[in-house]
């Protein structure tokens, strides 16, 4: 998976196609809806990924969806590893160190798990949580209500299918693009049953059948 151009350009081998998703203009959309209904004010707390290309594009493109909205204050911005661990002790640690937190976006779905369960654990039942990726499990917790309000959804299995069908167009020279993009959509309560009922598309699989 190539995560810039300059990695593209540095592969010694013919690079015939990439495919996947925009991640800063995928998380733009999540920025928006922080935005949305925030309705312009929240302080907010951010935890990226491990330094590196994937974190930087997507915190950026949520800082980006937030930008001119002057009500909208990120006070803290600290990694938590992209597990549920590591999302779990940076929210513990952001939520003490700023009682005022009443949002916060991770940028993996992992991440917000472990900020509900800090947010749980500390009896924030205020604060809402924002993940990003489509992870199954954020899913089924979007669809509970409560506190999990929205991820991105990217689809891995569509990505896959994508890749395996550019590849097969490589091979028999038949491949005419370069850049193939894959779908990066907003999934909230108002959308997230439609997802999880199309059980082909998800990885890994539901608690069961919706």
């Amino acid at each position: 998976i190539f995560q810039s151009q300059a990695e593209i350009d540095a592969y010694t081998a013919t690079v015939n196609g990439v495919v996947g998703y925009k991640e800063r203009k995928t998380d733009r959309k999540m920025g928006r809806y922080a935005v949305k209904i925030a309705h312009g004010k929240a302080t907010i707390g951010v935890i990226e990924g491990l330094p590196g290309y994937d974190s930087t594009e997507r915190v950026g493109g949520f800082l980006d969806g937030i930008k001119g909205a002057s009500g909208m204050k990120v006070v803290a911005k600290q990694p938590g590893g992209w597990d549920v661990q590591g999302g779990n002790k940076t929210a513990m640690d952001m939520l003490q160190a700023h009682p005022d937190i009443d949002m916060i976006f991770a940028a993996n779905d992992y991440m917000a798990e472990g900020a509900l369960q800090a947010a749980k654990a500390l009896h924030r039942d205020k604060v809402t949580i924002l993940g990003s990726d489509g992870d199954t499990r954020a899913l089924e917790l979007i669809n509970q209500g409560g506190q999990y309000r929205a991820t991105m959804n990217t689809v891995p299995v569509q990505q896959g299918e994508t890749a395996m069908k550019v590849m097969d167009e490589c091979l028999h020279h038949r491949f005419k693009g370069f850049f193939i993009e894959t779908p990066g959509v907003l999934v909230t309560k108002s959308n997230v049953l439609k997802v999880l009922k199309d059980y082909d598309q998800l990885w890994p699989k539901p608690s069961h059948r919706y």
